[in-house]
């Protein structure tokens, strides 16, 4: 067998102004999410 190669990703600053966005969509899913369940 090989060997496991280990790649580490960062944000760059930019696309780091955008996790504030991020955050908001996972919320709103999650709110979301509860009300299509009683809903359906």
């Amino acid at each position: 067998m090989g060997f496991v190669r280990k790649k580490a990703y960062s944000l760059t600053k930019k696309a780091e102004t955008l996790l504030p966005v991020l955050e908001q969509l996972c919320e709103w899913r999650e709110k979301t999410a509860i009300v299509c369940k009683i809903v359906h």
